[in-house]
C-alpha cells in the first residue's frame, strides 16, 4: 500500500519557477514537495525562527521573531528551496500583512498563512493548496 505522502509526490508535476513571469499582485515562496505536503496537512504555511534550516541566529535585519520569507520575483525562489523537488507557492500581496525586509528587499510575514490563501504551481497552472489534501 502506497502512503499518501508518496502518492502526492508522484501524482503532481510541480512546475519549476525559472521561466515564470511575476504578477505584481502576488508574492512567491519557494519550498519542496515534502514541505508542501506538511503545509497542506497543517492548514497553513508556518513561520520559523532564523535558525530553522540555517546556521544564522538572526534575520538579515538583525531581528529574531518567527517569519516566513516571500519574494516578488518567482525566479529567485530557487535560492531558498531546501533539498528535494522544488515547489513554488504564491499568495496575494496584502501590504498590511507583509513587511519589506530592509536589507534584502524580500518580504516577510510574522503570521502563518492559511492554505486557503495559498496556490501551488502544478503543470504550469496555479492550484489551491487546500485542494491537495
Amino acid at each position: 500500500m502506497i502512503k499518501f505522502k508518496q502518492w502526492l509526490i508522484k501524482e503532481y508535476n510541480f512546475t519549476n519557477p525559472q521561466n515564470l513571469k511575476q504578477d505584481p499582485n502576488y508574492l512567491y515562496h519557494g519550498t519542496n514537495d515534502q514541505n508542501l505536503y506538511d503545509i497542506a496537512q497543517s492548514g497553513f504555511l508556518n513561520v520559523f525562527e532564523p535558525s530553522y534550516g540555517t546556521d544564522q541566529e538572526t534575520w538579515p535585519d538583525g531581528e529574531t521573531e518567527e517569519r516566513s520569507y516571500w519574494t516578488q520575483n518567482p525566479a529567485t525562489t530557487h535560492l531558498f528551496i531546501p533539498y528535494g523537488k522544488p515547489v513554488i507557492i504564491r499568495t496575494k500581496y496584502i501590504p498590511s500583512k507583509f513587511h519589506k525586509e530592509r536589507f534584502t528587499n524580500d518580504f516577510y510575514t510574522t503570521q502563518p498563512v492559511p492554505t486557503e490563501q495559498l496556490e501551488v504551481l502544478v503543470n504550469n497552472n496555479w492550484m489551491p493548496v487546500n485542494q491537495i489534501n
